[in-house]
């Protein structure tokens, strides 16, 4: 399985590598710009987004997933530190598939990333 992680901040995106990289194939971007570059090139199965960064945000990636036909399968998880009932809302609305705030727990978030394969 690939796993694209999209995050501006560098260690969030260890954490993911390390989390994931014996198990499945894992793309590290730092941007949503990056993370669109590489969705032209490679569909992964899951995009592990975080909502708040500079420039494109997860929101707008998320959207433009969302738009594209061929990636109707792939699974959205947000991840991110805005964790209000209505930023939530905003998430799932952009069409997420689920929405995990930080700080997350690493193995929630294994376990809800194995529950897609």
């Amino acid at each position: 399985m690939m796993i694209l992680a999209v995050d501006d901040e560098p260690l969030n995106l260890m954490i993911i590598k390390e989390l994931f990289n014996d198990m499945h194939k894992v793309i590290l971007v730092e941007s949503g710009e990056d993370a669109l570059v590489k969705l032209e090139k490679n569909v992964p199965d899951i995009v592990l987004l975080d909502v708040m960064m500079p420039g494109i945000d997860g929101i707008e990636v998320c959207k433009r997933m969302r738009a594209n036909p061929e990636m109707d399968k792939v699974k959205i998880i947000m991840v991110s530190g805005k964790a209000m009932a209505s930023d939530v809302h905003i998430g799932m609305d952009a069409g997420a598939d689920h929405y995990v705030s930080k700080p997350f727990d690493m193995m929630e978030l294994v376990d809800l990333v194995e529950s897609y394969v």
